[in-house]
Parts: structure tokens; C-alpha cells; sequence
């Protein structure tokens, strides 16, 4: 399956991004996890050594949670090796500030950016949390995209 590939999304319209970057030699399924709802609104996978990028993240606090593993089973939703799941323990927040210049007003936008990895210095600390935790953070029901077929392992 293709870097970046979303399995779900249901992103309003938001100006926020957010770059996962996946330094491990496992892949990733991340979920970006809206904390007023508690409930999935983007699930994508980041392949090993590979980053990839949620746009149009509207204003709001959320949670990102992870799955680490090898070979995407679609049917079982869930990896066939090595399955990890982790939440970074402090929310995302994304935010819209307007500034006015002497040349006119700017909107400035949130754009974040996180490890799935530890970094030399880092701040962002992560949990390990259980499957079913993971698997617990339902979807909001609105622009599903249609699941890939895949079940070998990648």
C-alpha cells in the first residue's frame, strides 16, 4: 500500500497541518483522534522511514494514537507482526491567529510536526496504550474512503 495512504477521513475544513515522520523500521497506522468527540477523524498509514501529512485540520484540540507493525491484514483491521500501539500524552492543538499589519491583516495557521521515534532532545512523550484503546476511537460518520483490498503483507 502507498506511503500515506487514508483509510478514513473526516476532515472539515481547517487550514492546520500536521507531518507524521515515521523513523522506525516498522510501519504506522495513526489516528488523529478529535478530544471534544473523542472519536477518530483521520486513520492513515505512514510506511516505515517515510513521513506523510494531514492538511486541512480545522481549529481544536486532539490526540494522536498509533499502531506499529508488519503486514497490513485489512480484515482484521490490524497488523499480522509485531503489533504496538502508543498515544502521545499531550493533545495537538490547532489554531488560527489573526495578525494585523501595516500592509494588511494575516491569518497564521498551526503546523505541526511529530516522531513516531525517540529524538535526541525531543519534548513530545508518548504511552503505550492496549488494542483495544486503539481500536476504541470510533469514526465520526462522515467522508469514509473506501478501505484498500490489500491483506499481504507489505
Amino acid at each position: 500500500m502507498p506511503n500515506g495512504l487514508v483509510f478514513y477521513t473526516a476532515l472539515g475544513e481547517g487550514h492546520g497541518r500536521l507531518k507524521i515522520v515515521n523513523g522506525t523500521y516498522l510501519h504506522a497506522i495513526a489516528k488523529l483522534v478529535d478530544t471534544n468527540e473523542d472519536r477518530a477523524v483521520h486513520t492513515l498509514l505512514i510506511r516505515s522511514e517515510h513521513e506523510a501529512t494531514i492538511e486541512s485540520i480545522p481549529e481544536g484540540r486532539y490526540r494522536l494514537v498509533f499502531a506499529l507493525g508488519k503486514g497490513w491484514n485489512q480484515e482484521r483491521q490490524r497488523f499480522y507482526e509485531a503489533n504496538s500501539f502508543a498515544k502521545f500524552d499531550d493533545p495537538l492543538v490547532f489554531t488560527t491567529t489573526r495578525r494585523q499589519r501595516s500592509d494588511g491583516a494575516y491569518d497564521y495557521y498551526s503546523v505541526l510536526e511529530v516522531t513516531l521515534h525517540p529524538v535526541a532532545g525531543g519534548n513530545a512523550r508518548t504511552s503505550h496504550i492496549s488494542d483495544e484503546e486503539f481500536f476504541g476511537y470510533e469514526q465520526s460518520s462522515m467522508h469514509e474512503v473506501a478501505p484498500a483490498s490489500h491483506t499481504k503483507p507489505f
